[in-house]
């Protein structure tokens, strides 16, 4: 009897592991602006910004 609330409370972190990555792996994404290829929640103005700030970096690398 004792161990049904122990079984229930792990296969309860296990339904949640999975989700908490998710989000803690969109997070990232949001924070470095690129995380492999996966989409960020940001606007399509945001991400135009990032992408000239890119591009005027890597001119900067350039020269």
């Amino acid at each position: 009897m004792k161990q049904e609330p122990l079984k229930i409370i792990g296969s309860v972190a296990l339904a949640i592991t999975p989700v908490l990555y998710f989000l803690y792996r969109q997070e990232i994404y949001d924070a470095t602006g690129k995380y492999l290829g996966v989409q960020s929640r940001k606007s399509p103005q945001d991400r135009k910004q990032n992408n000239n700030l890119d591009k005027s970096q890597a001119q900067n690398q350039e020269n």
